[in-house]
């Protein structure tokens, strides 16, 4: 058992080659490093196949697991849009139940942190007890407003 801040106990396994190796609370899966970027103005949504990954939710007993992306929904000053993202599982060929997330913050200033840190809500309950394949997926709801992702990620929390 793990003790984290004397008031959390971890008791589960953790598997797939994650050691928890200090008094963690969240491991970041990187889907798509930093330093990238992709862009669609499409109005439907567009696989982001490089991000693929194999998950089975038996794996991270005990936890919630967040998909989180740096991102925004235009430069500062653009005219309104929505960007949204979601999780596809290709296996079963389906939207993850609730993945979907949303928003119409365009950059800010420039300078550090004028991109806007989008986090969902816990997936576990909505993946797969088996080893599915999973996929993001990335749209505006405009065309010819762009939208853009930096990083995404997918969270373990324990």
């Amino acid at each position: 058992a793990i003790t984290i801040a004397s008031a959390t106990t971890f008791t589960g396994t953790v598997t797939k080659g994650v050691a928890v190796v200090s008094f963690v609370k969240e491991i970041y899966l990187s889907l798509m490093a930093r330093g990238s970027s992709v862009f669609t103005d499409a109005t439907t949504f567009q696989n982001l196949n490089f991000c693929e990954f194999i998950f089975n939710k038996n794996d991270y007993p005990n936890t919630s697991v967040y998909l989180e992306a740096i991102c925004r929904a235009g430069a500062n000053g653009d005219p309104l849009r929505t960007l949204s993202i979601d999780l596809y599982n290709v296996t079963t060929s389906a939207s993850v139940t609730g993945s979907e997330m949303t928003t119409t913050s365009t950059e800010g200033a420039a300078g550090p942190g004028s991109l806007v840190r989008l986090r969902g809500s816990d997936l576990l309950g909505n993946l797969a007890a088996s080893a599915d394949t999973y996929i993001p997926r990335y749209k505006s709801d405009t065309a010819t407003r762009f939208v853009d992702i930096y990083k995404l990620d997918l969270i373990v929390r324990f």
